[in-house]
């Protein structure tokens, strides 16, 4: 069984999956990283061309198994994206509040479609998105690292 973690932009799905992956010793997988550059990619071929080339990364995992998957903040955006990964995994929503992720986000270079929309515009489109989908939803804001890397863990081991 594949795990694959959502959120927001800077919620962690990175940084913790890599360490759950290791744990499990799994393969790790993120979608940014097999995109490239995302921001610049984003900048150069606009919003609709980088979703279709997100959708076409997502769909290239159809024969993935056992991995810990990462997906890109925007990638359950389109519906068709939301029912393959539901197809493909237990999706894990890494919640986290907006006061958290701002810091976070000012630490980085902001990703480029945040210029475009505000990320509270954001957050009212993806927010819900991520609740519907998810398998399991953990807030980030109510456990250290370790005690969320420990229930993905249990969740993985439960499912799996």
């Amino acid at each position: 069984m594949n795990v694959i973690l959502c959120g927001f932009t800077c919620a962690g799905k990175t940084t913790l999956g890599r360490e759950i992956a290791k744990q499990l010793a799994i393969p790790f997988i993120d979608t940014d990283d097999l995109l490239g550059d995302v921001r610049s990619l984003y900048r150069e071929i606009g919003d609709q061309a980088f979703r279709e080339r997100e959708r076409e990364v997502i769909f290239s995992l159809r024969d993935v198994k056992n991995s810990l998957i990462a997906i890109g903040g925007g990638s359950l955006i389109l519906e068709e994206n939301r029912s393959f990964l539901k197809g493909l995994g237990q999706i894990v929503y890494l919640k986290t509040a907006y006061q958290t992720l701002c810091p976070r986000l000012e630490k980085r270079e902001w990703p480029a479609f945040f210029q475009e929309k505000s990320m509270a515009e954001m957050a009212r489109l993806r927010l819900p998105v991520y609740e519907q989908v998810a398998d399991f939803v953990i807030d980030t804001e109510l456990h250290s690292s370790k005690q969320i890397i420990a229930k993905i863990i249990m969740f993985a081991n439960i499912r799996g």
